[in-house]
């Protein structure tokens, strides 16, 4: 089992986002709405053997618009980026349902529930895309 450490600054953040070979920058664009995102969103880091996560939910409860999203690495595969919601949303392409018992890679938040999963073409954060329905694959976001 891995370890799971929640993040309270921009550097921890960085850092996190340099494990998965991507700046920061690229993945916030807008450093405004980034100190935003610090503050409304819990971010959490999971790291074991074979895996690095990095994931940003709300620190208020999931409802409906509301969404999680996590960046991670496998092996030695490229990044991944996800956001999965908890009702359907235009766009999902698949399901997740968290193991009943705690994995030691996922937030405790997210546990107990489906989650509809959008795999995005790019690394850029949900919040920072000016249009969610067309996301860009054009970007080269690792440094």
């Amino acid at each position: 089992m891995g370890q799971l450490y929640q993040i309270f600054s921009n550097e921890s953040l960085v850092n996190g986002f340099y494990k998965l070979g991507l700046q920061l920058e690229a993945v916030f664009p807008d450093i405004h709405l980034l100190e935003q995102l610090m503050q409304s969103r819990k971010w959490v880091l999971s790291e074991g053997n074979r895996y690095f996560v990095i994931n940003s939910i709300p620190t208020h409860c999931f409802s409906i618009g509301s969404y999680w999203e996590e960046w991670y690495i496998l092996d030695d595969n490229p990044p991944v980026h996800h956001v999965l919601f908890p009702s359907e949303s235009p766009g999902s392409q698949s399901t997740y349902t968290p193991p009943k018992n705690y994995d030691g890679v996922h937030p405790n938040e997210i546990f107990g529930r489906t989650w509809y999963v959008r795999e995005l073409s790019t690394m850029v954060s949900w919040d920072c895309l000016s249009d969610k329905k067309v996301i860009p694959s054009d970007i080269n976001l690792h440094k």
